[in-house]
């Protein structure tokens, strides 16, 4: 059935994902970061400090997953971007919170600095590739 309120609705809802999108760039780069501050606490013997941020980048991990979510469902056959990227972000979440737990400090590392951290640098091209898809939508 045609529902006339989902099509009044729609630039409403076209500017509430661009704009979703446009806001995941700074929690990427904050994310970065943090985890670029987390190795280097790690590196010097401050797992204190160390495992205090990557909890908090955990957080904002589930944080940046939700506005992804969201993107998701706007987004249609490009979303198999954004699908890919949280689902590695998934894994690479399970594993260090594995990894953390067996005491593997070093495998932590290596994983944080080489696999995650390349991943939400690399968020920005996903998004600029989204916005361009937004743009286009009528």
């Amino acid at each position: 059935m045609f529902d006339v309120h989902s099509m009044s609705n729609q630039p409403k809802q076209d500017a509430l994902t661009r704009q979703q999108v446009q806001s995941s760039g700074a929690i990427s780069i904050d994310l970065v970061q943090k985890l670029q501050l987390t190795v280097k606490w790690l590196e010097k013997g401050d797992t204190s400090s160390s495992s205090q941020t990557f909890w908090a980048v955990m957080e904002d991990l589930q944080k940046f997953k939700e506005v992804l979510d969201k993107v998701m469902d706007k987004a249609g056959e490009k979303g198999i971007v954004v699908r890919v990227f949280l689902e590695k972000i998934k894994e690479y979440n399970q594993r260090l919170q594995t990894l953390l737990k067996d005491g593997e400090v070093a495998a932590f590392m290596d994983v944080l600095q080489y696999e995650l951290l390349p991943l939400l640098a690399g968020w920005d091209g996903v998004k600029n590739r989204l916005m361009d898809y937004l743009d286009d939508v009528p």
